[in-house]
């Protein structure tokens, strides 16, 4: 009995992953974050990458609208825009939207810095009921600057329940990169 009950105990920590580790599947290894986000441009359209886990492929500008604070809707920008990405200190990431010289829309979204990566949304839950029940819900979305001179946005979500000894889990994951571009503009 004593067994079973480390084992559920264990089982949890396990089922935990940590941007590292979902990192690996990117083009390029992650690089230091220093001028990532500093008014960098990116393009809108997603870069070919050789392992997709998603059929669609998502604009960076739409990627990022999904987690804006507000309820508003998102103006539809063009997949050939630029996107510049700006993290300011108070933890928010601007998204400001270019067509030409143009600037079309920007938004702000909360954000906060660890080590080499830029979180989105981080959100672990778990109820452990020894050898009876227990559930893991995991919720990760963050960016990371590649090496290979690209933007990285990874989702990742996990739900795994276990009741006595029968489990199930629904595993879920996004993967875009976007080139770094240079733009020559005013803003």
């Amino acid at each position: 009995m004593r067994i079973i009950f480390l084992l559920f105990l264990c089982i949890p920590i396990i089922g935990c992953s940590s941007a590292r580790k979902l990192s690996k599947d990117f083009s390029g290894k992650v690089s230091t974050i220093n001028t990532a986000f500093e008014g960098e441009y990116y393009s809108n359209k997603p870069a070919e990458i050789k392992q997709r886990f998603t059929v669609k492929e998502y604009t960076l500008w739409d990627f990022l609208s999904f987690y804006k604070s507000d309820i508003d809707s998102t103006e539809k920008i063009p997949d050939d825009a630029i996107i510049r990405l700006t993290f300011q200190p108070d933890s928010y990431l601007e998204v400001t939207a270019f067509k030409e010289n143009d600037k079309l829309s920007s938004f702000s979204i909360s954000t906060r810095k660890e080590g080499n990566y830029l979180y989105l949304k981080k959100n672990r839950s778990m109820v452990p009921i020894p050898v009876v029940y227990f559930q893991i819900k995991e919720d990760i979305s963050f960016l990371a600057p590649l090496d290979n001179n690209r933007l990285g946005i990874m989702n990742y979500n996990d739900n795994t329940l276990w009741i006595l000894f029968f489990g199930a889990s629904n595993t879920g994951r996004t993967i875009e990169e976007y080139e770094r571009i240079s733009f020559d503009s005013h803003y």
